[in-house]
Parts: structure tokens; C-alpha cells; sequence
């Protein structure tokens, strides 16, 4: 039996205090590994494809488009530079 499996390779992350911030552009939101739990979870984006509009709402609000790249405060706050605006 085959199966056929796509892999995004657009994909950054960025590491602060043991966790792991990552950018996954396939889905349009930014995720948290978080090291003392192994927890994945979804910090930014809501996961639909859309136009940005990020600014002024929560950032779970965020509809992405195609985030690339993804930055961290030193508190661990995603801060986009590379969102498709």
C-alpha cells in the first residue's frame, strides 16, 4: 500500500528559554514547543488562509498569510516581521 505524504519545507523557528517558536506557513499560524511539557501549541493565526489582520486583536485572532519567519521577544511574545501583508 502507498501513501502520498506532502512536506512544507517552509518552515522557521526560533528558540528562547528552551522553548521552540515556529513559523509553519502551511498552516498560517505560529506555534510553541514548550520544553518543560513537550505541549505544542498555537500562539498566532487562526489557521485559515486570509489576508493579515493582526494588528490591534489577539493574536490567536490573527488571520496570517503565509507566516515565514517568526521572532521572540525576551518574555517569549511572537513578534511577525515576515507575515504577507
Amino acid at each position: 500500500m502507498w501513501f502520498l505524504v506532502q512536506i512544507y519545507l517552509f518552515i522557521s523557528a526560533t528558540y528562547l528559554l528552551g522553548n521552540v517558536y515556529i513559523a509553519d506557513w502551511a498552516n498560517n499560524v505560529v506555534r510553541k514547543v514548550t520544553a518543560a511539557t513537550s505541549i505544542i501549541s498555537t500562539i498566532a493565526g487562526t489557521g485559515g488562509v486570509g489576508t493579515y489582520n493582526g494588528d490591534n486583536v489577539a493574536a490567536t485572532s490573527a488571520s496570517l498569510c503565509y507566516p515565514i519567519g517568526v521572532a521572540v521577544d525576551t518574555s517569549g511574545k511572537p513578534i511577525d516581521d515576515h507575515n504577507s501583508k
